[in-house]
């Protein structure tokens, strides 16, 4: 799409769809690229966990957790930054600003998580965070387990860590600081003092997995970071046979903007919503309009070359795969405010496909 035109998109989305309020900066914990067996997330206020796929970006407060013989990757800036997840954790995501220092946090349940963590500003704090410990790095590979609320061990494989937890002195608790360096580990319990270990030479963690995954990422490089590209452009889907082009087009839609677009409805001529009975057996040609529910709080919170970019990639999914099944595009926001209407096949034409990442 134009530049000129996107302009244009974006003085009439002021006027309808941005509300009052200073618009904030959301900016981006994590974004999860690579997934083993079942990982799910819930958002911060959220009661339900649901399915997260590769690329899914991770917001402040979102919850993750892995099932059984499951693990996953986050890249939390740039490739050479992750966190790599075993199987049965449970952590939440933090970020926050303060006095110019940026802080991303991951705070772990139960389970374990491995960070490599490698170019980080002055300006910039790692940390991963249990009910014991919180272990601060730079320029580091390590991890954390955490068995329920029995112990907690930090293990180094590459440069220093710094421990802060509590330890009991004469009866009461006091705040203490350990310095773990590479090739050492520290355990913490509730009812005994931090024991200081080398790291067994069986530890399978030194590249980020357990043995027993090994089989199942043999072509890794694992002894290196690994890079992972996230793909930005809407990707074709692969759908069952039972599912109808309306519902697929419902299924596209949502997924180009997570957390964001939280519902799909379809209008028929006499602004009529079509029932889900309606959607299964709907053709592209009795479908008026399609009306996006969109989360008010994220939407304001994006930046406004995102919302570009997120309207872009919304034509660019309806230009490519759905040609013919529509001619409006409409955003209702979950607060009450006017919503933004849009005529898609004005628009049609000018649509670019987004840039790679």
């Amino acid at each position: 799409m134009s530049r000129r035109i996107l302009a244009g998109l974006w003085l009439l989305a002021l006027c309808l769809g941005c509300g009052s309020g200073k618009e904030k900066e959301l900016r981006q914990t994590a974004v999860i690229s690579f997934i083993v067996g079942t990982v799910e997330f819930k958002g911060e206020s959220g009661t339900d966990w649901h399915l997260a796929r590769v690329g899914f970006r991770v917001v402040p407060g979102d919850a993750v957790r892995t099932g059984p013989d499951s693990r996953a990757e986050l890249q939390t800036r740039g490739p050479y930054s992750v966190i790599r997840v075993g199987e049965n954790t449970t952590f939440v995501l933090h970020q926050s600003e303060e006095q110019g220092l940026k802080s991303v946090r991951a705070r772990l349940v139960e389970g374990n998580l491995w960070g490599n963590v490698k170019q980080l500003k002055e300006q910039e704090r790692f940390a991963f965070e249990s009910w014991l410990a919180t272990v601060t790095a730079r320029g580091t590979a390590f991890r954390m387990e955490a068995r329920g609320d029995s112990a907690v061990g930090v293990y180094v494989y590459e440069g220093i860590v710094e421990v802060k937890t509590q330890v009991d002195d004469r009866g009461s608790k006091r705040a203490a600081t350990f310095n773990v360096g590479r090739g050492q580990s520290l355990k913490l319990g509730v009812s005994q003092p931090p024991q200081a270990a080398p790291v067994a030479a069986s530890d399978g963690w030194r590249n980020g997995w357990q043995p027993k995954k090994r089989q199942e990422i043999e072509e890794e490089e694992l002894n290196l970071p690994v890079p992972m590209r996230i793909e930005e452009r809407p990707r074709p889907r692969q759908v069952a046979p039972a599912l109808t082009q309306t519902q697929v087009m419902r299924l596209d839609i949502l997924a180009v903007a997570p957390g964001v677009f939280t519902g799909i409805q379809l209008k028929a001529e006499g602004d009529r919503y079509l029932t889900e009975a309606e959607v299964m057996q709907a053709t592209a040609p009795s479908v008026q309009e399609i009306e996006v529910a969109v989360a008010a709080r994220a939407w304001d919170a994006l930046p406004a070359d995102q919302k570009e970019g997120l309207l872009n990639k919304t034509f660019y999914v309806l230009k490519t795969r759905y040609p013919n099944i529509t001619r409006f595009l409409a955003l209702k926001f979950d607060d009450g405010r006017q919503g933004l209407k849009l005529e898609y096949a004005r628009y049609a034409q000018l649509v670019k496909e987004p840039p790679p990442p």
